[in-house]
Parts: structure tokens; sequence; C-alpha cells
């Protein structure tokens, strides 16, 4: 709660006075996928920043796992049998699935997509404003 511009904690003391929200406090970058939040917020910049940090680790962790599983004969077989799995597993952290962040705070929904996403991805966010349109996302802000 130290950390952050004067913008950050007056917007942290709104949150954490409305009755409403189930606000936990500041979550440390190595938080963000603990569990302990269900939603974020953050101003643009650093958002950004951990989206493309997090990008970046993933396509990184993807790369040496395949490295490791083409290095040998064994490896090999190894990956064959681990295919299915590590399928679904990517079907679950694949980006493109959830491509988009709200930004929050303005009378009309707006997802901000990225400058590279694909047809698939944009569609996604497409959806994800469709969906915070039905149910009057900002309104309810």
């Amino acid at each position: 709660a130290i950390k952050g511009t004067r913008e950050i904690k007056d917007a942290a003391e709104l949150i954490e006075n409305d009755p409403r929200l189930n606000y936990v406090g500041f979550v440390e970058g190595d938080g963000l996928f603990s569990g302990c939040a269900d939603i974020v917020v953050c101003d643009g910049f650093s958002g950004n920043i951990a989206l493309k940090s997090i990008e970046g680790a993933a396509r990184m962790i993807a790369a040496l796992l395949k490295e490791s599983l083409e290095q040998s004969l064994l490896s090999r077989m190894g990956a064959t049998l681990l295919k299915p799995g590590l399928k679904k597993f990517g079907q679950k952290v694949n980006p493109e699935l959830y491509n988009g962040a709200c930004l929050l705070g303005l009378k009309k929904v707006v997802i901000k997509s990225h400058g590279s996403a694909s047809q698939r991805a944009f569609e996604r966010a497409l959806y994800e404003a469709a969906r915070q349109v039905e149910h009057n996302v900002p309104a309810n802000l």
C-alpha cells in the first residue's frame, strides 16, 4: 500500500471503502497468478508491462520445453506420450482466447486488444466487448 502513484493510492482507498467489493488490497507481480484475486486493476502502462513480460516468459518456456523434448530419441518418445496433455495445457493458456483488456471508469465499453492480435484473438476481444455490453458493465461499475 505504500507503493504507487497518488492516483493509484486514491483509487485503492475508494475501492477498499466500497462494501460491495471483496477488496484484497495490492497484489505484487509474482502474485498475479496465485489465485489471491479474481481481478487485478492497474494503470495501462503497468498492465502492458505485466502482460508483455508474461507473454515473453510463456514463449520462452514453450521454446525451451520444445527444445528439451527434441534432444534425444527417448525425450521425443516421451513427448509423443505427453502430446494430448500438452495440447490441453496449451489451450488453457492460449493468449488468443483471453485477448483484450477492459478499460474501466468510462461511460461505454472499451476493450484494448493487442496490435498483433490474430483474427481469432480479435474475435475473442469482440466477444468480450459484447458480453460487457450485455451485462451493462460500465453502469454497474
